[in-house]
């Protein structure tokens, strides 16, 4: 896992990611980013033992993942409406990219990392 670049709450939210070596936004038919409140057991097949704060896919007409076919790179814009309402974690949520491939269909990782989450309003010591 990778730490991506600490948000803010309330703000917009930009997480990078490369594919692997070798392959184009073209090779894939459908891209998926899930961001969680924490990691799920590796025994259960689903999100219900934890809580998905966002979800994208690329072929959704509003989709948050931009992905030119001949990049080898591309980006996850999480808007900052969304992440306004979401708790300070000092650990960090959990994401995940992954992608079908366009021939043979197979399932691919991606990436994967925690995404700390700093408050939205600035405190003075005192």
């Amino acid at each position: 896992m990778t730490d991506a670049t600490p948000g803010r709450r309330g703000t917009e939210i930009v997480i990078p990611f490369t594919l692997p070596s070798g392959t184009t936004g073209a090779d894939f038919n459908e891209l998926w980013f899930t961001l969680r409140t924490a990691e799920p057991a590796s025994n259960v097949p689903n999100d219900d033992d934890t809580e998905v704060l966002f979800k994208s896919k690329r072929t959704d007409a509003s989709s948050a993942i931009t992905l030119a076919n001949d990049a080898t790179s591309g980006t996850v814009t999480i808007p900052a409406a969304t992440s306004r309402t979401w708790l300070v974690n000092r650990v960090g949520y959990v994401f995940d990219v992954k992608a079908r491939r366009a021939t043979g269909g197979g399932i691919v990782w991606v990436t994967d990392g925690h995404l700390p989450i700093f408050p939205d309003i600035t405190r003075s010591a005192s």
